[in-house]
């Protein structure tokens, strides 16, 4: 996602790679969601129709 061209823009949850890296921490984040995926509570956020 870095390499990007938007990767400075936020996704639909708000947030910029950026945050995720200085706030979260990349490996934690990617954790989490393979938690959410394995205990099937993983809820996707409605995208931008276009």
């Amino acid at each position: 996602m870095r390499g990007n061209t938007g990767a400075r823009s936020p996704g639909v949850d708000g947030q910029t790679a950026r945050a995720i890296e200085q706030r979260i921490g990349v490996d934690a984040f990617l954790q989490d969601i393979r938690d959410a995926l394995r205990s099937r509570t993983f809820t996707p956020l409605a995208v931008r129709g276009g």
